[in-house]
């Protein structure tokens, strides 16, 4: 019970710190906290892949995922979620790059991330947060091995 209230804490006191980083003067706020669009208009959101080391998950699916070998070069993945959650998270092993993502909802909505071709070693990292618990259909990602293999399950924060 005290890890999950120690996860917790760092949770918000590391959202707290994005929320009170105040941008450039004149600069327009980007990702999750940028304003509203009008209904049509198309999403494009830019993560950074950042770590989460100390928070409860819950693996989306099964860990059996086919392993990314380099000499595949860029290769899309598939992750069948049919659950709910706060946010989606990529459990990285071994090293990989990451393009694009897409983030498909119970509600028919659709999260297209664009990745940077962000690189990535063993870890935990968020991919992307909702205000509140979300169910999500599936995760699409375009990703490569940049070390000979690469595993990546994706992870639903709870």
């Amino acid at each position: 019970m005290t890890m999950r209230w120690i996860a917790s804490l760092l949770t918000a006191v590391a959202l707290l710190a994005t929320l009170v980083t105040a941008p450039p003067a004149g600069a327009a706020l980007q990702g999750p906290f940028a304003a509203p669009r009008a209904a049509g208009a198309s999403l494009r959101v830019v993560v950074p892949l950042a770590r989460f080391a100390l928070m409860p998950f819950r693996a989306a699916q099964e860990p059996a995922t086919p392993a990314l070998v380099r000499e595949h070069g860029w290769t899309r993945l598939g992750f069948e979620v049919r659950d709910h959650g706060l946010g989606v998270y990529l459990d990285v092993r071994g090293r990989a790059e990451f393009d694009r993502a897409e983030v498909v909802f119970a509600d028919g909505a659709l999260e297209a991330l664009d990745l940077g071709r962000a690189v990535r070693g063993a870890g935990v990292y968020r991919l992307v947060e909702f205000e509140g618990e979300r169910e999500v259909l599936c995760v699409r990602l375009l990703a490569r091995a940049r070390s000979p293999q690469a595993h990546v399950d994706v992870r639903l924060g709870r």
